[in-house]
């Protein structure tokens, strides 16, 4: 059974925070990719994406991130992930991918690393003791929601929000 997915980003000051909710695979590509978009327009090239409520991550969607990493970079900034190495993340491992983006354990060692330790450097991360709650965001739903799922960002939104109608739970 498949999760819904659903993405949510808070204002962490420094960086926008991210975090992937569900499947996240070449069905669910389009959505990822305009979610990812808006948060570079609303945050700029500073993300901190936290997959550790990620239950499924295909091929498709490492490009993803990595395309994503190397816009951060492009634009002067820099994109970290929230991952341990069993289930789900598992593959960016395997893939060589935590080679070049740097992987924490919990949002706020990625959010308190200095920014000249991040880019192109792993961390480490093998710790299985993180808790996934520490980064939900409020009870605050968005209200503008386009035609494909994805809600845009106002002033009295603290974060977007993406669920896609089509996935079931």
């Amino acid at each position: 059974m498949t999760t819904a997915l659903q993405f949510a980003s808070t204002d962490a000051g420094k960086a926008g925070v991210l975090t992937v909710k569900g499947t996240l695979d070449y069905t669910t590509y389009q959505l990822a990719m305009e979610f990812f978009d808006q948060a570079f327009a609303r945050f700029g090239p500073d993300l901190v994406v936290n997959l550790l409520e990620t239950d499924f991550l295909d091929s498709r969607a490492t490009g993803l991130l990595v395309s994503c990493w190397k816009r951060a970079e492009e634009e002067g900034g820099r994109l970290s992930l929230v991952a341990v190495e069993q289930g789900t993340t598992r593959v960016l491992w395997i893939t060589g991918v935590v080679s070049r983006i740097p992987v924490f354990p919990t949002v706020e060692a990625a959010l308190t690393a200095p920014s000249s330790g991040l880019t192109g450097t792993t961390t480490g991360t093998t710790t299985a003791d993180t808790t996934p709650s520490d980064t939900t965001p409020s009870d605050t739903t968005p209200s503008n929601v386009t035609p494909s799922g994805v809600t845009t960002a106002d002033a009295a939104a603290p974060f977007l929000s993406v669920t896609d109608p089509t996935m079931t739970e």
